[in-house]
């Protein structure tokens, strides 16, 4: 069984920035975070993606850089 991501924050800043599923962001819904790889120059780094109903990409972070809160 695959665990479903509920939401991730910051993990190194003093005034963490956290994302859910199910929140407003710029008058968009978060309806899923995933785990994805990111091309950057052709080599991947794995990243969180959200994405809104429409499978528009609203953000990303890197897996390193978050802590993350599961169902």
């Amino acid at each position: 069984m695959k665990n479903i991501i509920q939401s991730i924050c910051e993990a190194y800043s003093m005034q963490p920035y956290s994302l859910y599923v199910g929140q407003n962001l710029n008058k968009k819904i978060i309806t899923k975070i995933v785990e994805e790889d990111v091309f950057i120059n052709g080599d991947p780094y794995p990243y969180y993606v959200g994405y809104d109903k429409d499978e528009n990409r609203l953000f990303e972070f890197r897996k390193d850089s978050v802590n993350v809160i599961f169902q």
